[in-house]
């Protein structure tokens, strides 16, 4: 669709955020119990890997409730939506971000944005130098895709 359009995807913004979740919570033995049948159902077609819905950092200040996170990349100037990350409740959008840019490589069929803009979250002596490496070791990480 993009290169249908002409958007140019030259560079990416990252972002990410904590959905919070209302209700009862149920076991994994309620659940599994409840939705047996639906769950081997999804399991045969494209078994899907779950998330796990828990406390973390709660960025609407309700540490009472349980969540989920949810990570987006969109062009740059045009801020349109081109790859989207469901995580654990827990998950730090350092750990999520690094992952989030190797999984939009591996599937982007178009142009690859060569310069990706994130918050501060991303930027850990740990994610340099995987970084580094990775842009030595891995085709799909290109020195200029991150700086």
């Amino acid at each position: 669709m993009a290169k249908c359009c002409g958007i140019k995807v030259s560079n990416a913004h990252i972002d990410g955020t904590s959905l919070s979740v209302h209700g009862k919570y149920l076991k994994s033995e309620e659940v599994e119990e409840n939705c047996a049948e639906e769950i081997l159902l999804l399991e045969e077609e494209s078994e899907p890997v779950a998330i796990n819905i828990n406390h973390g950092y709660s960025r609407d200040h309700r540490p009472d409730l349980k969540q989920f996170t949810l990570s987006l990349l969109t062009t740059g100037e045009e801020g349109i939506p081109l790859f989207m990350q469901v995580g654990d409740g827990n998950e730090l959008d350092q750990n999520a971000f690094p992952k989030m840019i190797k999984e939009f490589q591996y599937q982007w069929l178009g142009e690859q944005p060569k310069v990706y803009v994130m918050d501060a979250a991303f930027y850990t002596e740990k994610n340099l130098n995987q970084c580094s490496e990775s842009m030595i070791k891995d085709p799909l990480f290109l020195p200029h895709e991150f700086f």
